[in-house]
């Protein structure tokens, strides 16, 4: 995964990454590329509350940040707030896929994405 995409969680204030993924995402119309999505370790935010960033390059520009009471109420959060932005693009016409090369596999349903988020498919 690109560094540059993701940063590297160094001293230059970037976030310290826990889980990362690559998915391959055909737009309607346009041109394949990558879609990276990242979520980092939470810390304690100033309101009390604990802290993820989420990123979804390229579609979502800055770092996502989710709030919970504590850090896995926030992860859960990023990964279901994650969940449905992906689920928007497959209702949008979007094809996703987890292969490098997708003309090998069926694109991904949000079905899929449950599973894949370990929830019973509904």
């Amino acid at each position: 995964m690109s560094a540059r995409l993701l940063g590297d969680g160094d001293s230059a204030g970037l976030p310290d990454w826990i889980a990362h993924t690559e998915l391959q995402a055909l737009p309607p119309g346009g041109e394949p590329h990558s879609l990276y999505l990242a979520v980092s370790r939470p810390s304690p935010n100033a309101d009390g509350g604990w802290e993820v960033r989420l990123r979804m390059a390229p579609l979502v520009g800055a770092l996502v940040p989710i709030v919970g009471e504590d850090g896995w109420q926030a992860m859960n959060l990023a990964l279901a707030f994650a969940e449905q932005q992906l689920c928007d693009l497959i209702a949008g016409g979007w094809t996703l896929h987890l292969q490098d090369d997708p003309s090998d596999a069926p694109a991904l349903t949000p079905q899929d994405l449950a599973a894949m988020w370990g929830r019973a498919p509904t």
